[in-house]
């Protein structure tokens, strides 16, 4: 095996003339997102260590299984960790992957009954509700993605029903091997168990194999409709790399994980909340903020008013009740709106019918609806965050999660481009706080445009009779602390 890898050598002169700093791309399209994971995999010599939440068995969550497995078959090592909460029913196909000699398959926090999850989760809520949110790609310890994105198709522009607003980063340099060594430290950790000390049943090497044909067939006749180019050569993939090597922003960056174990047990810690906690009070100017699934509480709105009297500015953009795929998770985030309001907080909702993100998606999601999965903060336009943390109870002090942490105000101001574009008329509703017309007390406002003009909506907008109701219901559970 080679001391260095082609992916070393070709980005080596741009990391000697940046010591110590890495390189960062932003991947805002579906397009770029799946084609930099899929040439990951084409191009890898040695290692694929990938870590995700959420891994579907979809057409794009397929098609990067049988690409790991291509990379397998010419002996590149890969490592797979997933969480479990989202593998029920899929052991035998896991464990087939896993069979592969060069494919390894771990699912951290496993169910113990596999076929009784559910009820396994009443009874054991302590353990079984300590989820691995992280979300990374990495390849031969040189080329990483890090940011909102699972796999599967709502995740990359391709569905016809609903896709997902959501943004990565492309990483190459020191940050890489970082980002290994926190991937070896959930995969060596106790909460992480082989597929084939939990599965019941393990494939036979004939099973395997009529597995890995049906895979191949399925993904053979995907190709012909869609819609990203898949099978490039390494040659081809190193000449549009030429392209992007002059485009990385070169920075100074930490790597911000949370402990596998959290605090489940009175073990573990809070890395990522305690370390933005400390960027949010360190700031000066301006706080820009993009999150899927935003719940402050109490405490988050004490720091706010604090925030807002020392006169930084704190824009945030956040899933409607409309676009919002977790009820509960809207139903906590709904309470505090007011009080955002009260404090000076420029507040906005995605829309669900967005006009410009679409641009953001293959011509398959043309007419598709629209959710917010992004996980993105600009502080000061100087220091940028973006990982899977969604600034929620869960994200503070249940779930791991991993992010960037880059200190650069060209990567800031890339990166406020896209928030911008999130915050347009066309593509979300800027909420406002308005006296009712009786003169007594307020009333919540949403802004948008629609051809051109400018309306005004007094409900939810394009929410129904039910999602409200569930909504309101949802709102009087004491279940906030774990949405």
């Amino acid at each position: 095996m080679p001391e260095t890898t082609t992916a070393e050598l070709f980005f080596k002169k741009e990391m000697e003339n940046h010591p110590g700093k890495s390189g960062f791309y932003p991947l805002r399209s579906g397009e770029n997102a799946f084609r930099t994971r899929n040439a990951m995999t084409r191009i890898a010599e040695r290692t694929i260590d990938a870590q995700y939440f959420i891994w579907e068995t979809d057409d794009i969550g397929s098609l990067m299984v049988q690409q790991l497995m291509v990379a397998a078959d010419r002996g590149v090592r890969v490592r797979l960790l997933l969480d479990d909460i989202h593998t029920g029913g899929r052991d035998f196909g896991i464990a087939s992957l896993d069979s592969h000699p060069n494919i390894e398959v771990r699912l951290f926090n496993p169910f113990s009954g596999r076929s009784w999850i559910h009820f396994e989760f009443i009874v054991n809520l302590t353990r079984l509700n300590h989820r691995m949110h992280n979300k990374l790609f990495l390849m031969d310890d040189t080329f990483a993605v890090v940011g909102g994105r699972n796999i599967g198709d709502h995740y990359f522009g391709v569905s016809a029903s609903k896709n997902f607003r959501d943004l990565d980063l492309f990483v190459v340099g020191p940050v890489a091997r970082d980002i290994r060594d926190s991937f070896n430290q959930y995969w060596d950790s106790e909460w992480s168990v082989p597929i084939a000390r939990v599965a019941k049943r393990l494939p036979t090497p004939a099973q395997a194999r009529e597995k890995r044909r049906c895979l191949d067939e399925r993904i053979a006749a995907y190709k012909r409709d869609f819609p990203y180019a898949v099978d490039r050569t390494p040659t081809e993939i190193y000449t549009r790399l030429e392209a992007l090597r002059d485009q990385l922003i070169w920075a100074d960056a930490e790597v911000l994980y949370d402990d596998p174990a959290k605090k489940v047990g009175s073990r573990g810690h809070q890395a990522i909340a305690a370390r933005l906690g400390e960027v949010v009070a360190e700031s000066s100017d301006e706080i820009l903020l993009e999150a899927a699934y935003y719940i402050p509480r109490d405490q988050g709105i004490q720091r706010l008013k604090s925030v807002r009297e020392r006169g930084v500015r704190v824009r945030i953009l956040t899933n409607s009740m409309a676009t919002n795929d977790m009820a509960p998770a809207y139903a906590g985030y709904r309470r505090y709106r007011k009080a955002l309001l009260e404090n000076e907080v420029e507040l906005y909702e995605l829309r669900p019918d967005l006009g410009t993100q679409r641009d953001f998606w293959s011509l398959v999601a043309s007419d598709s609806t629209a959710i917010l999965h992004s996980k993105i903060a600009v502080f000061d336009r100087k220091i940028a965050f973006v990982g899977s943390f969604n600034f929620d109870p869960r994200s503070i002090e249940v779930n791991t999660e991993i992010g960037l942490l880059i200190y650069s105000t060209d990567l800031a101001e890339r990166l406020i481009e896209f928030l911008n574009s999130g915050i347009d008329p066309s593509n979300s509703y800027r909420v406002a706080l308005e006296k009712k017309a009786t003169g007594k007390g307020s009333r919540l406002a949403w802004i948008s445009e629609q051809e051109g003009q400018e309306v005004r909506e007094y409900k939810d907008p394009q929410a129904g009779f039910r999602r409200r109701l569930s909504a309101w219901f949802i709102s009087w559970l004491p279940i906030e602390d774990h949405v």
